[in-house]
């Protein structure tokens, strides 16, 4: 007799168990990143990390469809110094024909305690790559293709043609609303 396990329950396990050890780890520089894609027509889809310190303990999945959540928490590396330091790219792909309109970039630095927690949101072209010239520039330069702020105060919020992406953070915690430029009201 053969045994039999679907996808869904391997996944959710792995994740179980990502979650328990991400709660078990000892650090006082951990974030973990919930994504809520309010888009009616578009997903989030092609995740792609580039961590400049710390590590991931919970990956994001790799399609976040509309008016759905993704979570993913990142950690400071044990044996280091520095804190989790990150940037996050999700295409921002129409769901039925399944082509990427633009990049979706989610920059956060999570540092020890001396310095605040920080996080820049944007829209890029879709061929931006997902590296450490994307997080320079969204973390040392201004343009006009994102925002970056601290994480106390009022949300942070950027608008583009497509879509508009609204952040709130706490010491632990960054999370990030994608919606369409009708259903703004819902940023209130």
């Amino acid at each position: 007799m053969e045994n039999v396990v679907d996808a869904p329950d391997i996944i959710g396990n792995v994740f179980g168990i990502g979650q328990g050890i991400a709660g078990a780890l000892p650090t006082d520089c951990a974030c973990t990143v919930q994504i809520k894609n309010e888009r009616s027509t578009y997903s989030l889809c092609n995740p792609c990390v580039h961590t400049k310190s710390g590590c991931y303990t919970i990956p994001f999945p790799p399609t976040i469809q509309p008016s759905a959540e993704g979570e993913a928490q990142f950690v400071k590396r044990p044996s280091r110094l520095k804190g989790a330091v990150s940037i996050i790219t999700y295409d921002l792909c129409n769901s039925s024909s399944k082509e990427a309109a633009a990049k979706i970039a989610i920059m956060f630095k999570v540092p020890l305690k001396q310095k605040p927690n920080q996080c820049g949101l944007g829209v890029f072209d879709i061929g931006t790559e997902c590296n450490q010239d994307l997080f320079y520039e969204m973390s040392k330069n201004s343009g006009t293709t994102f925002v970056r702020g601290p994480a106390k105060g009022p949300n942070l919020t950027y608008k583009s043609e497509s879509v508009t992406i609204m952040a709130t953070m706490s010491k632990a915690a960054l999370v990030l609303w994608f919606g369409d430029k009708v259903g703004e009201e819902k940023l209130r």
